[in-house]
C-alpha cells in the first residue's frame, strides 16, 4: 500500500508525461506534414515544368513533320509535274485513258 499523496503525485507524474509525449508526437506528425507538403509542391511545380517542356516538344516535333511533309510534297509534285504531264499526253496518244481514267 502506498499513501493517496505518493499516489496522486504519481498519478499527475504519469498524466503530465503522457500530455508531453502527446504533443511530442502531434509536433513530429505535423512538422512531418509541413515537410510532405513542401515536396509535394516541389514535385507538382517540376512535373508543371516537365509537362510544359514535353508539349513545347511536340509543337515543336508536329512543326518539323509539317515541314518534312510539305518538302516532300513539292518534291513529288514537281516530279509528278513532268511525270504526269508526259503520261497524260502518252495515253492520250494511246487511247485516250490515264491511270485507268477515261478523258
Amino acid at each position: 500500500k502506498i499513501s493517496e499523496d505518493i499516489y496522486k503525485k504519481t498519478e499527475n507524474k504519469i498524466i503530465n508525461l503522457l500530455k508531453e509525449r502527446e504533443g511530442f508526437v502531434y509536433k513530429y506528425v505535423e512538422e512531418n506534414i509541413k515537410r510532405m507538403n513542401k515536396k509535394v509542391a516541389r514535385i507538382e511545380a517540376q512535373s508543371e515544368l516537365a509537362h510544359d517542356y514535353v508539349n513545347a516538344l511536340k509543337v515543336e516535333n508536329n512543326r518539323n513533320e509539317a515541314i518534312v511533309l510539305k518538302n516532300k510534297t513539292n518534291a513529288k509534285l514537281k516530279s509528278n509535274d513532268k511525270n504526269s504531264l508526259a503520261s497524260t499526253f502518252a495515253s492520250l496518244f494511246k487511247g485516250g485513258k490515264t491511270n485507268g481514267n477515261n478523258i
